[in-house]
């Protein structure tokens, strides 16, 4: 959320901040756009500094709603989450990753039903789920507590901004631009007569992609949809580049290989081979070759994704296998085979009959 204001002495300037809780129920719950939604404060913005057994440990929290566990998939290895009814009531319940239970009871399952005390309160442990192992704020934490079973987050003293986030599940992919819509005029609607040092309010909506692109270009004088197209842009930039490069090493290797074959030409062509002909061969045999070589690195790229994963190399990350990617991952094999054979193939189409039999 973005906001603008103006001081006493009459100075402009803004200020970007996120909304409490209590507020957000309040006044940004009540769309029909949104089937469902969750109000949440996220891991990174607090966490608990426990000292079991003598030792030292720093958990991530993130306190949130029953609805989250609605919105968000996460594999369970034991237990379930907590309930709406459950978190309405303040429950003092908590969901640990396999990594946290097993930092905190000392094994990653076989842990339900323990306590897990925190600032001198304990939490029953109703689930562990696997770490989701990514820096997406939405759901990078250590554990998940009931916002209203913490003193902290389930105060309410009246303030309009915090450290919270609402996330709203539509029903359909063309409501979200409708939902961004009604949230601009919402805030232009909005009561400011208790902030004497704000005079604008602005609530910027955005979808994953546009999240993703204010999280990492972090330029206020931009909208998340531009903050994505900038970085969209980039990484297709470098994408083209690494993809020019190889094919121009390609079409190079080729002609090399095609032309140590003008004699196999020469006689094709005197014995009535039109140069289409010639093209469409060579042509054919470079998108097989091309196509087993991508078979071939698909595979090699599956086999390196269960190594990474297995010996976490990558502690923030978890590479998921992807049919999207696959299909994208073909076609371009299809085009580098189609583009690196077909300079070649007309290159060598063009030779006469008696330079390829010399």
């Amino acid at each position: 959320m973005d906001s603008s204001f103006t001081t006493k002495e009459g100075n402009r300037g803004w200020s970007q901040s996120s909304f409490s809780g209590h507020y957000l129920r309040r006044e940004l719950t009540d769309f029909d756009l949104a089937g469902n939604y969750s109000i949440f404060t996220p891991g990174e913005s607090g966490g608990y500094t426990i000292y079991p057994n003598g030792g030292k440990l720093t958990f991530s929290a993130a306190h949130t709603d029953g609805r989250y566990w609605e919105l968000f998939d996460f594999t369970f290895r034991e237990g379930q989450p907590y309930t709406r009814i459950e978190a309405q009531n303040g429950n003092r319940l908590v969901v640990m990753t396999d990594e946290a239970a097993e930092r905190y009871f000392g094994t990653p399952t076989g842990v339900l039903g323990k306590t897990l005390e925190l600032d001198g309160l304990g939490y029953e442990v109703v689930g562990v789920v696997a770490d989701p192992r990514t820096d997406q704020v939405p759901v990078n934490a250590d554990i998940w507590i009931p916002s209203l079973s913490s003193p902290v987050t389930s105060r309410d003293d009246g303030e309009k901004f915090g450290s919270d986030i609402i996330v709203y599940l539509v029903d359909r992919p063309e409501d979200r631009r409708l939902l961004i819509d009604e949230l601009a005029a919402r805030a232009a609607r909005a009561d400011l007569s208790d902030e004497p040092y704000m005079n604008t309010l602005e609530l910027i909506g955005m979808d994953w992609r546009g999240f993703f692109g204010q999280m990492v270009a972090a330029d206020s004088d931009a909208t998340p949809e531009e903050n994505w197209r900038s970085i969209f842009l980039v990484m297709m930039g470098l994408l083209l580049l690494f993809i020019l490069l190889p094919t121009l090493n390609l079409i190079n290797i080729n002609v090399s290989r095609i032309l140590e074959r003008r004699a196999e030409i020469g006689v094709r062509r005197a014995f009535g081979a039109e140069r289409g002909d010639i093209m469409r061969q060579f042509i054919f045999e470079n998108i097989v070759l091309t196509f087993v070589g991508g078979l071939i690195g698909i595979a090699l790229a599956l086999i390196a994704m269960r190594i990474i994963n297995g010996a976490n190399l990558l502690p923030d990350l978890y590479l998921n296998f992807n049919w999207s990617v696959l299909g994208y991952s073909v076609l371009l094999i299809f085009g580098f085979g189609l583009l690196s054979g077909l300079i070649p193939a007309y290159r060598v189409s063009r030779l006469k009959i008696a330079d390829s039999l010399r």
